[in-house]
């Protein structure tokens, strides 16, 4: 969980770096859906955030019903802007395609806020969690990834 003093946060902003890259494949199936890196921003409305406690993982926000994640993903077999719903929670976690699968280094910076409306049709509440994540467990492939300078505005 986030110190509540970034709960407004609105944009933000992070370079990442991909050496080793899954293959293609379909976020939109279990048991298909590795990719190479997933950032995590997960949004709870305040009342939600009140029942929530401090250090909550990101785990357990993912099975939070009243929880919406976005997550700015670097893979799967779709052009970028594609949003993909996730096979684990279709009405909470998305997929926004961001980067095709491959390797490269990237500084992104995102609009939270544009972003939750056009991928959940809602506006960003209270900005509650960040994570990043990798996925290669469905195909022989290693990932060597890292994310870095991660600013929240």
């Amino acid at each position: 969980m986030l110190e509540p003093s970034f709960h407004g946060a609105r944009r933000a902003s992070w370079t990442w770096q991909v050496d080793r890259s899954v293959p293609p494949s379909d976020l939109s199936r279990i048991g298909a859906d590795d990719c190479n890196l997933g950032m995590f921003f997960v949004s709870l409305d305040a009342r939600s955030v009140d029942r929530v406690s401090p250090g909550t993982n990101i785990r357990s926000l993912m099975t939070n019903r009243a929880a919406r994640i976005l997550m700015y993903t670097w893979g799967g077999n779709t052009p970028p802007g594609t949003v993909v719903p996730s096979p684990h929670a279709q009405d909470r976690l998305r997929n926004l395609i961001t980067r095709e699968a491959g390797t490269g280094r990237f500084a992104e910076q995102a609009d939270l806020a544009a972003d939750f409306l056009k991928v959940f049709g809602q506006l960003l509440d209270r900005l509650v969690a960040v994570a990043a994540s990798s996925n290669s467990e469905n195909t022989p492939a290693r990932i060597k990834a890292t994310v870095s300078a991660l600013t929240l505005t």
